[in-house]
């Protein structure tokens, strides 16, 4: 067994480092153990597709050949039970919490194994996400709070009570997340809410600036928050939804998350973490949908406690191109959670496009995995084809896609004054807007229909017509897409150039958009870049052109799913052209992305293995002390910490460092770090508390089993 496992994992259907991973895990072991091989492997396998775990069930007592049909070994996988058995008794595989190189987990009826990072990642983004919401909620008591509100939501003003809910949850809860299509108005809504907030802190505090942060996953997705939050602000304005004055304090600015944490040069961490947060009070993340796993926790582990998060984002699109699928997972366990799934706002009405018509309908059928009605649609369109609606609603085309020799002539025939216009742009002013005009997309990276060759396919058709000289690889017009992060030249992956002669020095230089103007660089300081006549749906995310060309393969492929298709057309503003093969096109639409974790399932659930309150007949004489020295709403909790045999707190502790009317209700200064328990009177005291490096938590009249659990959980139960 151990011996065809190897030969398995060592197939060229899996990367190599699958098989050197696998090794070298049963080399830690110091024992031959065939069921650890196959599972480290097939884990490997699975964070190298996106998953942050293996869900043994799976492939629980199956032939290899069903989800492996190309591996020339064939296998048959061990049961599920056998496996946990197997892993159970490794010396590698922990449980939860251990400092292991593995980690199995329970959950569901399922068996987890993750590698120990991935599973802490998970686990500290769960006790993030429900430490925050533990806080409560906050309602505004600044007067007049309920005029702006009418005035920013009213019907007058283009919201709908789905709108009004999104935003006031926002203002009232410590986190929330706001979901929906494109159009949907999660900009708009966003401007509101940041409007509200910062009515409500002027009023109340109006000597102390509100600090909020805009941030995104990519340079390009960050350019284009900044450019919308500028046009929606001049909107709201205009309307006389909110003034001049309250309009200056919106910060237009918005980073990447990985400039606004502190990259390390050569380390994976960053200079904002959990022992040194973010100096602000509200955190927006846009396009949510793209952070994967590690780069979440990360940054919401950075986030101070007292400050808001909201995420922004379509659940719908393409998840992560790293482990997880963040943003859904959140989505998928808050709304199963009965205590929190108000914290999740889906906006359905689109502003943008009609759901009876267009992109917007079509986006519905692909979404509801409609493969058939989305291809009569197509049909339809095709034959009453109205360039009024073309206009309005979004306009949708279909074409066959051409065997590859026919691809040349293809692009030429239809799509060759495009680039010629890129080519011959008098500006770069003018070469950006010709760029952000049409985009070709494409499903896949290699092959006669990925970007690569079709990257070339274009340059061979510039050439043919004398526009570009063979060989040469920098001219003026070429775009170029960055592909990872260069934090030397600070430039970040899916930041997009456009090659051109500098007026000054008369040279070829690379620009980039910025938020002041453009940035030149020599194009031979670039490394990690592709030439961006078409890119893949993957990178297209956090983008938007007027028009989109969506290439598929004409052959079914695994990484065509409804997700994928979903994403490419919702790339496009005013026109979208689908190029494939229409049974290729149903089957896709028909298959979506399931990508295994943990996370939905541990925010959804509330833990059953705390022990009830004790008595108050069999509390311990120090707990009876400090049972009768507490104020009613710590008294249930006090009853709980007793049951559990936490360590016993000190009542109305007051320390040195704090003003005398600083009173904790419950304090254990020992603890590392130090946690008090206050009472919901003294929340003005908070940020006291939390500059002295406290952790604090708030005791309202009925405590949140949420809030008892997490009070449990840091104090060791």
């Amino acid at each position: 067994m151990f011996e065809k496992s190897n030969q398995f994992l060592k197939d060229s259907t899996f990367p190599s480092f699958i098989y050197h991973f696998a090794n070298q895990m049963i080399r830690l072991e110091g024992r031959s153990n065939p069921e650890l091989l196959l599972a480290s492997g097939l884990l490997s396998n699975e964070i190298f597709k996106g998953n942050v775990c293996i869900d043994f069930v799976k492939y629980s007592g199956k032939s290899s050949k069903h989800d492996f049909p190309e591996n020339e070994t064939e296998l048959s996988f061990p049961n599920a039970k056998e496996w946990y058995e197997a892993l159970n008794a490794s010396k590698i595989v922990g449980q939860p919490g251990e400092a292991k190189p593995l980690i199995m987990e329970k959950q569901e009826g399922d068996c987890l194994l993750y590698l120990n990072r991935y599973w802490q990642y998970e686990d500290r983004l769960v006790q993030i996400i429900k430490e925050q919401l533990a806080l409560g909620h906050h309602h505004s008591t600044a007067p007049g709070s309920d005029d702006i509100i009418n005035k920013l939501f009213s019907t007058t003003a283009g919201t709908d009570e789905t709108t009004k809910s999104a935003a006031l949850t926002a203002l009232n809860s410590p986190l929330t997340v706001i979901t929906g299509g494109p159009g949907t108005g999660k900009t708009t809504i966003v401007l509101k809410i940041l409007a509200l907030i910062l009515d409500e802190h002027q009023q109340i505090n109006p000597t102390k600036p509100y600090r909020f942060k805009l941030v995104a996953p990519t340079g390009k997705a960050a350019s284009r928050l900044k450019e919308s939050i500028i046009d929606r602000k001049r909107e709201l304005v205009h309307q006389k939804l909110i003034s001049e004055g309250l309009s200056d304090l919106i910060v237009e600015d918005a980073s990447t998350i990985h400039r606004l944490l502190g990259y390390i040069p050569g380390s994976v961490f960053f200079k904002h973490n959990l022992n040194h947060p973010l100096p602000i009070d509200c955190l927006i993340v846009d396009e949510a949908s793209m952070v994967d796993l590690a780069l979440m926790s990360k940054l919401l582990e950075a986030v101070p406690q007292k400050a808001k998060i909201i995420l922004l984002g379509d659940e719908n699109q393409l998840a992560s191109v790293e482990a997880g699928s963040v943003l859904r997972d959140i989505c998928l366990g808050l709304r199963n959670n009965e205590l929190y799934r108000h914290c999740v706002v889906t906006l359905t009405k689109s502003h943008r496009f009609s759901s009876e018509k267009g992109i917007g309908q079509l986006s519905q059928l692909i979404n509801e995995g409609k493969g058939k009605d989305a291809v009569a649609l197509l049909d339809q369109y095709q034959s009453d084809h109205d360039s009024e609606i073309e206009t309005r609603e979004g306009a949708i085309a279909w074409e066959t896609v051409p065997k590859p020799t026919g691809l040349f002539s293809k692009i030429k025939q239809h799509y060759f004054d495009h680039y010629k216009q890129l080519i011959r742009a008098e500006s770069i002013e003018q070469a950006f807007q010709v760029f952000n005009n049409f985009m070709m997309l494409t499903a896949l990276r290699r092959g006669p229909y990925g970007v690569e060759q079709i990257n070339q396919l274009i340059e061979s058709i510039l050439i043919s017509q004398d526009l570009l000289v063979k060989g040469k690889e920098w001219y003026s017009g070429k775009p170029v897409l960055i592909i990872s992060n260069d934090y030397r030249l600070k430039l970040f992956n899916g930041d997009i150039g456009i090659t051109f002669l500098d007026p000054e020095t008369n040279d070829l230089r690379v620009y980039f958009k910025m938020d002041d103007g453009f940035r030149r660089i020599s194009p031979y300081r670039l490394s990690n870049y592709e030439t961006a006549y078409a890119i893949t749906v993957h990178k297209s995310q956090g983008s938007e052109f007027n028009q989109v060309l969506l290439l598929l393969p004409p052959g079914e492929t695994p990484i065509l799913t409804k997700e994928l298709i979903y994403t490419g057309i919702t790339r496009a503003r005013n026109r979208v052209i689908i190029m494939g093969e229409k049974q290729v096109f149903i089957k896709g639409i028909n298959k979506s992305i399931e990508r295994v974790s943990g996370l939905r399932h541990k925010l959804a659930k509330k833990k059953t293995d705390v022990r009830k309150s004790s008595d108050i007949e069999s509390l311990s004489p120090e707990w009876l002390d400090v049972f009768e020295d507490s104020i009613e709403p710590v008294k249930p909790l006090v009853q709980l910490l007793a049951a559990n045999k936490l360590p016993i707190p000190e009542t109305e502790y007051e320390s040195d460092t704090l003003d005398e009317a600083m009173v904790s209700e419950l304090a254990w200064p020992g603890h590392h770090p130090p946690i008090a328990i206050l009472n919901d009177h003294q929340k003005e005291f908070q940020q006291q508390w939390i500059d002295n490096g406290w952790e604090i938590f708030f005791v309202s009249e009925s405590p949140s089993e949420e809030l008892l659990e997490i009070i449990l959980h840091k104090l060791g139960a």
